[in-house]
């Protein structure tokens, strides 16, 4: 085999990993600022804390090497507010992955959340369905059950929790995955990175959510 093919893939291979750390250093320093301007804390490695809040969410279980990173974090109205890139690795050697996506949390007193998991079906949770787990439809809301996969324990305070506009904003935001459990409630895009420029209006939307299931 000719040594310059292999040199070439060699030099591309590095030149894509530091491409891959400049842009990350890049998303760092601006996530730092978009912190400051919005008054809240910025931990570029996470803080422990956030961690400990979140640890008994499915998300939280899946892999390993499970971290965080640009941690921004603080007070926001009545509730904690914590955003973040969070990564963890699936598989072994070349089938290994990492999957990273920005996650929001939110915690209030305003919220009395029953425990639930919500993701966007597909496939295999239909034939998971048929297998016998539950998933929990609304017949008034096809389009809302034909699109997401709703488990629980609690289905009455499920069921009570997802009224009429909490359905309706999902049936709206195609794609968002999210836990609750008491007052705390976390959604994101699966192995998806909210862009910096949308930073502010996912905080929005974040806050848009409590008020949802805060009249629960």
């Amino acid at each position: 085999m000719d040594f310059s093919f292999i040199l070439f893939f060699i030099v591309l291979a590095i030149v894509g990993v530091a491409l891959s750390i400049y842009f990350e250093r890049q998303r760092t320093k601006k996530l730092e600022a978009i912190a400051a301007d919005l008054n809240l804390e910025f931990y570029k490695n996470g803080n422990g804390q956030v961690m400990g809040l979140v640890h008994d969410f499915q998300l939280f279980s899946r892999g390993r090497n499970r971290r965080v990173r640009n941690l921004i974090q603080g007070q926001v109205e009545e509730a904690f507010v914590a955003i973040f890139d969070y990564l963890y690795t699936t598989g072994s050697g070349k089938n290994s992955h990492t999957h990273s996506q920005t996650v929001i949390l939110l915690r209030s007193d305003r919220l009395q959340m029953p425990k639930f998991s919500l993701y966007p079906e597909n496939l295999f949770h239909k034939m998971g369905d048929f297998l016998g787990y539950h998933d929990i439809d609304f017949t008034s809301y096809p389009e809302f059950s034909s699109r997401y996969l709703l488990r629980g324990e609690d289905e009455a305070s499920i069921r009570k929790a997802f009224h009429s506009e909490a359905i309706a904003f999902y049936e709206d935001s195609r794609g968002l995955c999210t836990e609750a459990s008491d007052s705390r409630l976390i959604f994101y895009r699966a192995s998806a990175k909210v862009p910096l420029e949308e930073m502010h209006s996912f905080l929005s939307v974040g806050m848009k959510v409590l008020r949802l299931f805060a009249k629960f």
